[in-house]
C-alpha cells in the first residue's frame, strides 16, 4: 500500500488516495489498483501505513472536517467497502 495523501491534506471526491495490490483469482495473481476518495474533506488519519497490509472491512483512513477527532469515528468502516462505488454498465445483448 502506498499513500498519495497525508493527514492534514484536503481531498476532493475522486482524488487518488492510495495504490494497493489486490489478490485476484483465489490468490493466483495480484494486480495494482488506485483507490479514489468517495468524499471531499480533510484527511484526518491514516490507519494503515505505507507498505501495510489491509483486509476486507479494515479501516484505512478518516476523511472529514478539520476539528473533528479521528477517535470520534471508533471502529466504523471509514471508506466505502470495495466495489460499493463501482457502477457497472450493462452491455446490450
Amino acid at each position: 500500500m502506498q499513500w498519495y495523501v497525508r493527514p492534514g491534506d484536503h481531498v476532493a471526491a475522486g482524488d487518488p488516495l492510495f495504490r494497493g495490490d489486490v489478490l485476484t483469482g483465489g490468490c493466483v495473481g495480484a494486480r495494482s489498483v488506485i483507490v479514489h476518495s468517495p468524499v471531499a474533506g480533510t484527511v484526518l488519519d491514516i490507519r494503515v501505513g505505507d507498505g501495510g497490509e489491509a483486509f476486507h472491512g479494515n479501516q484505512l483512513a478518516v476523511i472529514g472536517e478539520v476539528g473533528l477527532s479521528p477517535s470520534m469515528f471508533g471502529d466504523l468502516p471509514l471508506l466505502i467497502p470495495a466495489g460499493a462505488h463501482i457502477h457497472r454498465r450493462e452491455t446490450p445483448s
